[in-house]
């Protein structure tokens, strides 16, 4: 028999709990009692990691709590991700603006509560994190042991153990992973639908690569240099803001930085310069602080049925957190082939799932190589396949169509062992 969970909440409406973070505000109160008058995002902060887990959730009142184990969750939303050291803040973070005292958190604490952050879109997983995780609820005399932190990092928990050994952490934090993007089918339930009754049609492309790079980060900077030191723009639907999305800081100082922390990619002021005059780079909107960029789901799928390969540049490279999102999923709902930019190991993970990746097709052994050598790698990689024949190309097309029915199947009805882990270890 399936163990249940037990989410407690302080104000709960007739659509849902309210988030246990703050009092409750307008918009709060709004969502949770009539559903049709969905607030702006920034100004919602609902709960919603429960409704993974369907009626084996259950929503139950802090001040009528069950017996057994309940989850006190903390949640946060897209308005907290803009900077991660405000989440755990001790004089404007949870509780601040609460009149929630000691007596409060012993009750919950000896009635078998855990404290349950959730942050479901991210992948984060540092040691200046666990710092402020740490001192936060050190500060509210809060076991670390009774805390749970639920990230999108695959590793976390290795992450985690290895953080515990450099501080030499001896009560530690639960850490666990859930597969947000994955379980979601995040901005790709309807293109999965489609796409697992439709035929892969094979043949010549317009374009060889398509590569998505909404954000700036340093491996996507890196990677567009190259390519426009390598003359290989022509060979890609490729997008990038001539502007640091969001924040609006210039290209050229957004090198600057990368230079300094990466010199062994060797780039110039003059290649700056010129690289600069190539953007933006647009493909489906020039609004790329919007998210999604694309208005639906189907919006980009032209790119992906006129170029050859899927270049997926997931949201870290040079540092060890595995995040798989939507940037992965995506080619695998549109039956496209892909190489990898993401963290040492990503591709294993995805095996490890049961996908199937291509390395009957070209060498993936850069998903096992350090930062700076896997970065040169793939460079290599993608400049030997644009120098394939024609014919070549379109036998690719050809030889990968099993693998990406396959893929696109498995996407669709895959199990979700996470959800079991969580009710096994938490529920009742």
């Amino acid at each position: 028999m399936s163990k249940k969970l037990n989410f407690a909440y302080q104000w709960i409406g007739p659509n849902g709990p309210i988030t246990n973070n703050r009092i409750p505000t307008i918009a709060d109160l709004s969502w949770a009692l009539n559903s049709q008058h969905r607030p702006p995002r920034d100004l919602l902060q609902e709960p919603h990691f429960h409704t993974r887990f369907g009626d084996d959730a259950n929503i139950v009142s802090c001040h009528k709590i069950p017996k057994g184990k309940f989850l006190y969750e903390l949640n946060f939303s897209p308005y907290h991700y803009r900077n991660w050291r405000k989440l755990f803040s001790i004089n404007d973070g949870p509780f601040s603006d609460q009149a929630f005292t000691q007596e409060d958190i012993d009750y919950l604490l000896a009635n078998n509560g855990y404290f349950l952050v959730t942050i479901l879109f991210e992948g984060w997983a540092h040691d200046q994190l666990f710092d402020e995780m740490s001192r936060f609820f050190t500060h509210y005399n809060i076991p670390l042991d009774r805390v749970i932190y639920v990230t999108n990092c695959h590793n976390v928990s290795k992450i985690y153990n290895n953080y515990c050994n450099k501080r030499n952490v001896q009560t530690k934090l639960n850490v666990e992973h859930f597969p947000t993007f994955r379980y979601d089918r995040t901005n790709l339930e309807e293109v999965t639908k489609k796409y697992v009754t439709t035929e892969y049609v094979c043949g010549p492309r317009e374009k060889d690569f398509l590569c998505f790079q909404r954000r700036y980060n340093d491996q996507r900077l890196a990677f567009y240099m190259e390519m426009h030191r390598s003359n290989m723009l022509d060979k890609f639907y490729m997008s990038m803001d001539a502007t640091q999305p969001e924040s609006g800081q210039s290209f050229e100082s957004n090198i600057t930085h990368l230079s300094n922390r990466r010199p062994e990619l060797k780039i110039t002021q003059e290649e700056t310069v010129a690289a600069k005059h190539s953007l933006p780079l647009i493909l489906d909107t020039t609004n790329f602080s919007s998210y999604p960029m694309e208005e639906t789901q189907f919006s980009t799928e032209h790119y992906y049925q006129n170029s050859l390969i899927n270049i997926i540049q997931e949201t870290y490279f040079y540092s060890p957190e595995i995040h798989l999102t939507e940037k992965t999923f995506k080619p695998i709902a549109f039956k496209q082939p892909f190489i990898m930019i993401g963290a040492k190991g990503s591709l294993r993970h995805l095996k490890d799932l049961g996908f199937k990746t291509f390395s009957d097709f070209w060498d993936e052994s850069y998903d096992n190589q350090e930062d700076s050598k896997r970065m040169i790698t793939i460079f290599k990689l993608i400049n030997e396949i644009s120098n394939w024949s024609q014919e070549q190309k379109i036998q690719l097309t050809k030889d990968v169509k099993s693998i990406l029915d396959y893929n696109c199947n498995h996407f669709d009805t895959m199990k979700h062992q996470e959800l079991e882990h969580f009710k096994e270890q938490y529920g009742n």
